[in-house]
């Protein structure tokens, strides 16, 4: 993860005079099928969808000042609470 959140960083530096903005959008657990089949399922049984992930991909997206963002690597679930999106059951399911 460290690797990611540097490479987030070090594009943001060099797109900056391109007005390029760049962050890391990091998911929480994620139900896919792979996840689904091998039984990993945290504690609390909280997980995301896919189309959750998406919502905070629009939401920075269509944001006019993603910019302030630009070099971080930001939780879904975060970004779920700023912007207000919710995950396909509705629910906004916390950082792990």
């Amino acid at each position: 993860m460290n690797t990611i959140n540097r490479m987030t960083l070090v594009m943001a530096k060099e797109l900056k005079e391109f007005n390029v903005s760049t962050v890391a959008v990091c998911p929480g657990w994620m139900m896919t099928e792979r996840v689904i089949d091998s039984g990993f399922v945290p504690e609390d049984g909280t997980t995301e969808t896919t189309a959750y992930v998406s919502r905070a991909v629009v939401a920075l997206a269509t944001d006019s000042t993603v910019s302030k963002f630009s070099g971080d690597a930001i939780m879904v679930a975060e970004l779920a609470r700023k912007y207000g999106f919710t995950d396909v059951d509705r629910t906004q399911p916390l950082r792990l």
